[in-house]
This record gives C-alpha cells, sequence and structure tokens, in this order.
C-alpha cells in the first residue's frame, strides 16, 4: 500500500526547474524559493531530531517503569 502511495505521489508532482532556458522568473523570486527550501529543509531537521529525543524518551520511560 505504501509503495503504491509513493508512487502515485511521484507521477503526481513534477518538479520544473525555475532556470529553463524559456524561464522568465526574477532574480528576487528564485532568491525566494531558494531560501524557503532551505527553511524548510532545517525546520523539517529540527522536527525529525525532536521526534526521535521525544521516542527515546518514552522508550526510557516505559523501560525504567
Amino acid at each position: 500500500m505504501y509503495n503504491k502511495i509513493n508512487s502515485f505521489l511521484e507521477k503526481k508532482s513534477k518538479h520544473h526547474s525555475l532556470f529553463g532556458k524559456h524561464k522568465n522568473v526574477p532574480d528576487e523570486e528564485i532568491y525566494f524559493c531558494i531560501t524557503n527550501f532551505s527553511l524548510k529543509k532545517v525546520l523539517n531537521d529540527l522536527l525529525e531530531n525532536e521526534e526521535k529525543e521525544y521516542i527515546k524518551k518514552i522508550y526510557k520511560k516505559y523501560i525504567e517503569s
């Protein structure tokens, strides 16, 4: 089931390059897209680390009880 969902999402979301030769995107918008993506990546990493710490805390509490 997971593989079917994953393949569906891959087909659905096609990424189009901002740097195509027929694109007329201002530099400010490209900069915004890059910084937005970078911020999203950092926030995802932070959330992932927080989730790992939370899970460790739960397991530790469960093992000690």
